[in-house]
C-alpha cells in the first residue's frame, strides 16, 4: 500500500483520549501522534491542538428545505440544493491554520442539483448488492482495513472484513462502510438503471457547498466543534457512539442534510489535486490530470483531531480500490424539472 491519508500538524503532547460509549466504558483508546497502517497509511487525523477557525465566505447561497422523498425502499431521499456561488477553500486571513491542499480560495458557481439527505445506509446498499449479486472490492479482496478494539492498525488487511463485517455492530440505518470508490460508482450506476435518472457521486465543489450550507464558519453550526453536533473519535465531538451512528442521529444542516461532518468519510467524484490552482469554477468534478487518487470529504467517527478533520474545508484522498471501516458515500443527481 502506498497511499497516505493527509495529516495536519500533530501535537504530540496531547494526552490520550478515550471514546465514551453509552454504558460508560471506553472500548477505544488512542495515543498522540500520527497513526500509520503498516507504517504507510496515516489514519484518523490525530492529536491536533489549534485555535478555533473562521472559514471562507459563502455568498449567494440560498438554503433549501425542499426534499424528494424516496420513491422506493432502496432509493435515497434527496434534497434539492439551490444554485448559488461560494468561496471554496481555506483563507489564511480568515483561518488560523490552513493546509496547502485547501488553497487557493476561489469562487465557484454551483448549479441546482439533488444530494442525498443522508449517507447511503446499510439497508439501501444491501438492496443493490442483492439485486445485482454484487461483490464489493472488500469481498473480492477479502479485506477491509479496520482498526481493532484497541485501535491497533497492524495486520488488519487480512481480516476478511467487508460492509457485512466491520469489526463493530451495524444496523440497517447506519451508513454503509468498507466501500471503495469503485463500489460507490457501481451503486450509482445501479440507481441510474433502476430509476431512469442519471445518478452520480457529487463533485468536490458541490460537496463543500452543501456542507457549508450558506455559512462561513468551520462547520455549518459555527466555528467550534461543540458537543454532540457530530460523530468523531473519543471525546472530541462529545458524542456517545463507539463507531458509526445511525443516520439522522444529529441535527441536519441549513440545507436539510445530515452527517456532512463526521460519521463516515464520503467519496466524491473528483481526482485528487494537491491544491486548487486551475480548479473548475462551474462546480463540475475536476477530472483532468494524471492522478489515480480520488477525493474524500467530511471526516469520520475515526477522526481524532478534536473535530478539525471534520471541517468543511478539509479534504483527503485514497486510491479508488481502497476501503476502510470508516469510509462511505452519498449520491447526487442533476436537477430536472
Amino acid at each position: 500500500m502506498h497511499d497516505t491519508f493527509l495529516t495536519p500538524l500533530v501535537d504530540a503532547t496531547r494526552p490520550k483520549a478515550q471514546k465514551t460509549v453509552a454504558n460508560g466504558t471506553s472500548p477505544y483508546k488512542s495515543g498522540p501522534g500520527t497513526k500509520l497502517f503498516s507504517g504507510v497509511i496515516a489514519l484518523a487525523f490525530l492529536g491536533l491542538s489549534f485555535q478555533s477557525f473562521a472559514q471562507t465566505s459563502v455568498i449567494d447561497a440560498t438554503p433549501t428545505r425542499e426534499s424528494k422523498a424516496a420513491r422506493s425502499g432502496y432509493e435515497p431521499e434527496m434534497v434539492l440544493i439551490e444554485s448559488g456561488s461560494f468561496i471554496m477553500g481555506c483563507d489564511d486571513q480568515k483561518e488560523t491554520v490552513c493546509q496547502d491542499f485547501e488553497k487557493p480560495t476561489h469562487k465557484v458557481n454551483i448549479p441546482k442539483f439533488y444530494l442525498a439527505k443522508t449517507e447511503v445506509t446499510v439497508a439501501q446498499f444491501r438492496a443493490f448488492v442483492e439485486d445485482k449479486n454484487y461483490k464489493t472490492t472488500a469481498e473480492q479482496q477479502e479485506s477491509c482495513f479496520s482498526p481493532d478494539d484497541s485501535d491497533n492498525l497492524d495486520n488488519v488487511e487480512g481480516k476478511g472484513n467487508s460492509w457485512k463485517k466491520l469489526g463493530y455492530d451495524q444496523g440497517d440505518s447506519h451508513p454503509v462502510a468498507c466501500v471503495s470508490h469503485e463500489d460507490a460508482k457501481a451503486y450509482v450506476a445501479w440507481l441510474s438503471d433502476k430509476t431512469g435518472r442519471t445518478w452520480r457521486l457529487p463533485s468536490e465543489a458541490e460537496w463543500e457547498y452543501a456542507a457549508r450550507a450558506g455559512t462561513n464558519t468551520e462547520y455549518s453550526w459555527g466555528s467550534e466543534i461543540g458537543v454532540n453536533k457530530a460523530n468523531c473519535w473519543a471525546d472530541g465531538c462529545g458524542d456517545s457512539f463507539k463507531a458509526t451512528s445511525p443516520v439522522k442521529s444529529f441535527s441536519e444542516n441549513q440545507f436539510g442534510l445530515y452527517d456532512m461532518n463526521g460519521n463516515v468519510w464520503e467519496w466524491v467524484e473528483d481526482k485528487w489535486h494537491e491544491n486548487y490552482k486551475g480548479a473548475p469554477a462551474d462546480g463540475a468534478a475536476w477530472m483532468s490530470g494524471e492522478s489515480d487518487y480520488r477525493v474524500l470529504r467530511g471526516g469520520s467517527w475515526h477522526d481524532n483531531s478534536q473535530g478539525l478533520g471534520l471541517r468543511s474545508a478539509y479534504r483527503n484522498f485514497l486510491m479508488p480500490t481502497y476501503r476502510f471501516n470508516f469510509i462511505g458515500f452519498r449520491p447526487a443527481h442533476n436537477y430536472s424539472k
